[in-house]
């Protein structure tokens, strides 16, 4: 089945974000033939002003979206904090479910709710940011016929998103947030493809969404057990491969890319860590005062020891978890680089 344009861009940022965002849309006409949805992981602080300032140097109108509001052109509807935006039965649903790569909202599950209703009639868009958000997302975009495009890494804060993003879904076209918008305007005016059928994993992973609980006996539909437990809930997760790159969720429905996970694992290694810290040395002083409360009884010196004991298990804890921190300094923008030219494009994986 054809269809006559592309009338739905769903856009993905978080560190950078808001900049690329604001001069994307500023070279966007105030008539765009289409919808933009836009998930931007943001600090809390920021997020009750980011539609003001999204919307200062666009002619196009900025709102939060509103849960079952319907989906109109020349519009830009952004996913309000704490709730993933997804496009459902031609209106906008928002869902506070789990988290996904850490955030809600986060972008993968608009992307792919945007690519299981809308196929070929979808642009979606990876700017600026941390980790690896919105690189599945943008595969399942590519997988339902619709076009990928990426903010080029040498214009954008952060690269890590953009680049995952173009490893992801090979898109076509890289660019600056101005050629971006250019390109839109092109895409847009054009007809869309042919709507491939739906792959069953992305289907999978919308009932997730819709949902907060998934049946065990279906998990089957996403991937093969992992030998780990969520670092959320602590439930089993279920692993998929795809191009090579593992994903990850458990039956709760949260979910994780590789380095999301491996995030989240930091987090709560280093809280157990100060859990233990914490009793040890709380461990060290009870038996210290009993030591001296018996410090002539045959019993003394033992507890003694064990207090001693106890304070170097805390000291050894407190050098891991002075090494974690030490890993935690912004890493430096890396020499690799995708190039704001067009690329090949390729067949998405299946």
């Amino acid at each position: 089945m054809k269809y006559p344009n592309r009338d739905i861009v769903v856009i993905g940022g978080s560190a950078g974000g808001v900049v690329a965002l604001t001069e994307l849309l500023s070279h966007l006409d105030a008539d765009l033939p289409a919808a933009v949805f836009v998930t931007l992981h943001v600090h809390e602080a920021t997020s009750a002003r980011l539609a003001s300032v999204v919307g200062e140097k666009t002619d196009l109108p900025v709102a939060f979206a509103a849960d079952e509001q319907p989906i109109e052109p020349a519009r830009v509807t952004l996913a309000p904090p704490g709730f993933h935006l997804l496009l459902l039965d031609d209106r906008i649903r928002l869902i506070a479910g789990p988290r996904e790569n850490l955030s809600r909202p986060a972008i993968d599950p608009m992307f792919r709710s945007a690519a299981v209703a809308y196929g070929p009639r979808v642009i979606g868009m990876v700017l600026s940011g941390m980790l690896d958000d919105g690189a599945a997302g943008l595969l399942a975009v590519r997988r339902c016929g619709g076009e990928a495009l990426v903010q080029s890494s040498e214009t954008a804060e952060r690269p890590d998103m953009p680049e995952a993003a173009a490893a992801a879904a090979d898109p076509v076209f890289v660019g600056s947030p101005s050629e971006l918008a250019a390109r839109i305007g092109e895409l847009t005016h054009g007809p869309a493809g042919d709507s491939p059928p739906v792959p069953d994993d992305l289907l999978a992973e919308l009932d997730f969404n819709r949902r907060a609980l998934a049946d065990l006996s279906r998990m089957d539909r996403f991937g093969r057990p992992a030998p780990m437990g969520c670092p959320a809930c602590g439930g089993p997760l279920w692993v998929q491969e795809n191009r090579g790159e593992e994903r990850y969720r458990c039956h709760i429905g949260h979910a994780y890319s590789s380095l999301s996970l491996l995030e989240d694992q930091d987090r709560a290694l280093e809280k157990s860590l100060w859990v233990a810290l914490r009793t040890l040395e709380e461990r060290s002083r009870l038996l210290g005062r009993l030591a001296e409360r018996r410090v002539h009884s045959a019993t003394g010196g033992q507890i003694a020891a064990r207090a001693r004991e106890s304070q170097a298990g805390a000291e050894s804890i407190r050098q891991v978890l002075e090494d974690l921190g030490s890993r935690t300094t912004p890493p430096t923008q890396g020499a690799s680089r995708i190039k704001a030219t067009d690329t090949q494009r390729k067949a998405p994986g299946a």
